[in-house]
């Protein structure tokens, strides 16, 4: 016996991808959404690689953008990084 499961689609694809997916960021958002305060410099400067410190910037420019917590890998957010 086969179940099909339905499920209510409220939002389409890129409408999902729009509100969770990665912000695509100009460079005037990036300069916005990048630039820490003195209290996440302070922060910031507590991290030891480079790694943790982009990932750090990186992370917290995207939460201040949706929100949320994004999971991403660093060659996939390069434009972002430079």
């Amino acid at each position: 016996m086969t179940t099909t499961h339905k499920r209510l689609s409220i939002l389409g694809d890129d409408e999902i991808e729009v509100r969770y997916g990665r912000p695509r960021f100009t460079q005037e958002e990036r300069m916005e959404y990048c630039l820490l305060s003195q209290e996440e410099k302070t922060v910031l400067e507590q991290l030891h690689s480079i790694t943790s410190r982009l990932h750090f910037v990186l992370q917290l420019g995207y939460f201040k953008a949706r929100h949320l917590f994004l999971v991403f890998n660093l060659p996939a957010v390069m434009e972002d990084a430079l």
